[in-house]
């Protein structure tokens, strides 16, 4: 009997050790990102997919003359601008990842935002 209890305490023992693991683990490079950036950067890179989608459709538009050329330029111009703002912003996000990566292997942690004193 006392052999069986002690089973059940190792199997319970090893069963929490592996459900806790994940909370417990520190936290890696993916940390960079935090959850507002990363849902930045995901809305960013929709927007992204979305601008190159047109712009590939326009030119097939044109191409096979569904548009005129006045409003192949119009349009190419209005989706080129959005997508260089959209490609700008990712390239922003990927620049304070690597800083942020940067300050954590040089200070062994991510760095800390100061909080203001309240008034």
């Amino acid at each position: 009997m006392t052999a069986g209890v002690v089973i059940v305490l190792v199997l319970a023992f090893v069963g929490a050790a592996f459900v806790a693991a994940p909370l417990l683990r520190e936290a890696g490079p993916e940390a960079a990102l935090t959850s507002p950036a990363l849902a930045n950067a995901r809305d960013l890179q929709s927007r992204r997919d979305m601008l190159l989608a047109s712009l590939r459709d326009l030119e097939d538009d044109h191409a096979t003359d569904k548009i005129s050329l006045a409003d192949y330029e119009e349009l190419h111009g209005r989706l080129s601008a959005q997508a260089i703002e959209v490609l700008d912003g990712l390239d922003d996000l990927e620049h304070d990842r690597e800083r942020s990566l940067e300050a954590e292997r040089r200070f062994g942690s991510a760095p800390r935002q100061r909080s203001r004193p309240s008034s």
